[in-house]
């Protein structure tokens, strides 16, 4: 296995790590730690995306990765790993000889507590972060009684039973949408490991949407790189008719480096009749919490299974033309308003300009390349100011929105502001094209998509001592707060002025 470390590279105040292409072969889910590897890369990518992003942790993930893939048998233990980073760790440095061996010491305490993270997964227990000690105990107990199990059934080791049970087990949840309930049923008919859920006996017991995500298992990435977004985001809008207008939203929205899937919204210039909430208004009640995974869910199905789905516009103007032009490898469930399934992340060839067409298919065909789970939202253009705000989120500034329009009358969700005419006793429909015009009406000011967070919206200051001559780009003071009456911030006080606060004392003169 190839790992190399990339660069950082910066757009504007964004920082964002280019993707790694990697062409993997048709036998990679058949290694004997290959869970354990994706457990090990999903910890990477975490790593990668923190904003206390620590390269020498991201560094250190990498060479276990490489340790684990070089194993030719399962790993037993974090320890088993350990040695095998140190043997790893041989090269040439100045004023050493050749095959000298050498610890590098920018690793610190990051190689143990990888090596119990693998201890946890391995013994499928439940790793602390605050206490990695506590995680290594339950482990070994874990472990240990895995042992007694064996021996009392005649076993010759722990992974022969217990502990190998609930490794597979916790291997198979890696595939999403499979559950701790699911990978006992199959681990019960006998599937062992990834590769086997392809197999016809495993396969038809998983639901549509499971046998789909099976398929691509060893190509999904945990997370999705801002630079795969940015791309999937640009062949969509080149693809499709100039009618729609094609915005990236989400977690990359916000300016995080990566996220979990790609979330596009697409504004379409249809007249569509739009349901008003169905609760009157209730100034005592507390106002309905935001749930992201019901925003424009009406008439979600599965889409292979519904021919009403297939006869939509956004499966016929928008689907279908990227399926058919190598980018959609498959569906999961989709509607009038709505779709989700996996892509290929288009790539560019040295010209600049993308893969041709028949290389897209034969790729997907073969199942290579990069692939990303992706959510596609189909939107009136009157509604895309709501649509933006409830999906680029994050989910605590989208709650105190609901509750700022519910402390003045009104009612927000994913299609505009609602106003309640009390005399007619239903709903008015009063604006929702823009983002602007619905934070004019709640009474603030446009907030920033890199700064829609729990911080932002509580007004924690940093911790630490102020800087001194500096502004806090997270909160704006008012000279009504922070300066004297009729006086600027910061501004020092006229002759005359009266002070706050009790007078000091003045000696009286002789």
């Amino acid at each position: 296995m190839l790992v190399s470390v990339v660069p950082r590279l910066r757009r504007g105040n964004i920082t964002r790590t280019p993707p790694v292409r990697q062409r993997h072969s048709s036998t990679s889910t058949s290694g004997p730690n290959h869970d354990l590897i994706q457990m090990l890369k999903r910890y990477k990518a975490e790593a990668e995306a923190s904003d206390a992003r620590n390269p020498y942790k991201v560094r250190a993930y990498e060479r276990a990765i490489k340790a684990v893939a070089r194993m030719d048998e399962p790993a037993r233990s974090g320890a088993q790993v350990k040695r095998l980073l140190v043997s790893l760790d041989t090269f040439v440095r100045p004023g050493m000889g050749l095959g000298t061996q050498y610890e590098n010491d920018t690793l610190g305490g990051v190689g143990d507590r990888i090596a119990k993270r693998i201890d946890a997964f391995i013994s499928n227990v439940p790793y602390d972060a605050t206490n990695p000690t506590k995680s290594t105990q339950n482990a070994e107990r874990s472990y240990t009684s895995a042992i007694a199990d064996g021996a009392a059934n005649g076993m010759a080791g722990p992974r022969d039973k217990g502990s190998r049970s609930q490794y597979i087990i916790h291997a198979l949840q890696i595939v999403p949408g499979i559950g701790k309930q699911r990978a006992e049923m199959l681990y019960r008919a006998g599937c062992t490991s990834l590769s086997d859920l392809i197999k016809p006996e495993f396969f038809n017991l998983l639901t549509p949407a499971q046998q789909i995500c099976a398929r691509f298992a060893d190509r999904l990435s945990p997370t999705v790189s801002l630079e795969d977004a940015e791309s999937v985001h640009e062949f969509v809008s080149e693809n499709i008719s100039s009618k729609y207008e094609v915005i990236l939203v989400g977690d990359h929205r916000r300016s995080q480096p990566s996220s979990e899937g790609i979330t596009l919204l697409i504004a379409h210039p249809f007249d569509t009749e739009l349901t008003p909430p169905q609760e009157s208004y209730d100034a005592i009640k507390k106002p309905p919490k935001p749930r992201p995974t019901q925003f424009f869910a009406v008439g979600d199905t599965f889409v292979h299974f519904s021919q009403n789905v297939h006869n939509t516009a956004l499966f016929l103007d928008v689907v279908s033309p990227l399926e058919s032009r190598g980018l959609v490898a498959a569906s999961f469930a989709g509607g009038p308003q709505r779709w989700r399934g996996i892509v290929r992340v288009p790539e560019r060839v040295e010209s600049g300009e993308w893969e041709g067409r028949a290389e897209r298919l034969n790729q997907i065909k073969d199942q290579q390349g990069h692939y990303a789970r992706v959510g596609i939202f189909f939107v009136p253009k009157r509604c895309q100011g709501a649509a933006r705000i409830v999906l680029t989120g994050d989910i605590e500034f989208v709650r105190d929105i609901y509750s700022r329009a519910h402390r003045l009358g009104l009612r927000f969700d994913e299609y505009g502001l609602w106003k309640w005419i009390e005399g007619e006793g239903k709903w008015e429909f009063l604006c929702g094209e823009s983002e602007e015009s619905i934070f004019r009406e709640l009474g603030i000011d446009y907030v920033h998509p890199a700064r829609r967070n729990f911080t932002f919206l509580s007004g924690e200051r940093p911790r630490g001592r102020p800087k001194k001559n500096g502004v806090d780009d997270q909160s704006t003071v008012s000279a009504a707060s922070s300066g004297r009456r009729g006086e600027e911030p910061g501004e020092p006080a006229q002759p005359g002025s009266r002070k706050r606060g009790r007078p000091k004392k003045v000696p009286l003169q002789e």
